[in-house]
């Protein structure tokens, strides 16, 4: 797996990002909006909380168990660029997602870790944009039970303008 340098990796993360706000504002004009992007962030992910923690302390191990679940909403693309792990002592070795009822990515993370890096922006071929209405399930394979601080770098593409009550919007 070839290292990026940081320009590399802006760069690649860049082509993520424009590719998602093309969707998005393709989705957007059919309900007369501007298509906008934004980074994603973990409750786009399926996580309850504003930060990227899962406690997975009940979880099997060694084995795999459900990360997070979600359905991109509608109008909207969700695209995965990257995994990082803050977790001082990473209890995850292998991340994979499900988009509705197929397997389409998996990633071994022990090479990273024993490289000294917790993070990687993967190649462009390695990328995934989800559609909206998609049903995706990140799993994570366990090598013990506890609490991890994975994440992913991405973007979500989406309709501009925020509703914040019945008659009125806010517009980016």
């Amino acid at each position: 797996m070839p290292a990026f340098d940081l320009n590399t990796q802006e760069k690649v993360l860049e082509g993520l990002k424009n590719r998602t706000l093309e969707l998005a504002q393709a989705a957007a004009e059919r309900i007369g909006k501007k298509g906008i992007v934004r980074d994603l962030q973990p409750t786009d992910a399926g996580l309850s909380n504003e930060y990227w923690e899962v406690d997975l302390s009940g979880g099997t191990a060694p084995g795999w168990n459900v990360y997070s679940t979600f359905t991109v909403p509608d109008n909207t693309y969700v695209g995965f660029g990257g995994i990082f792990n803050n977790t001082p002592c990473p209890i995850v070795s292998k991340v994979r997602i499900k988009a509705g009822s197929s397997y389409i990515r998996e990633w071994e993370l022990e090479p990273w870790y024993a490289s000294g890096n917790p993070f990687r922006v993967l190649q462009p071929d390695e990328q995934v944009i989800f559609s909206e209405n998609t049903e995706v399930t990140v799993e994570v394979y366990l090598k013990s039970p506890g609490v991890t601080n994975l994440g992913f770098y991405g973007y979500v593409g989406e309709p501009g303008g925020k509703t914040i009550n019945k008659t009125a919007e806010i517009d980016p």
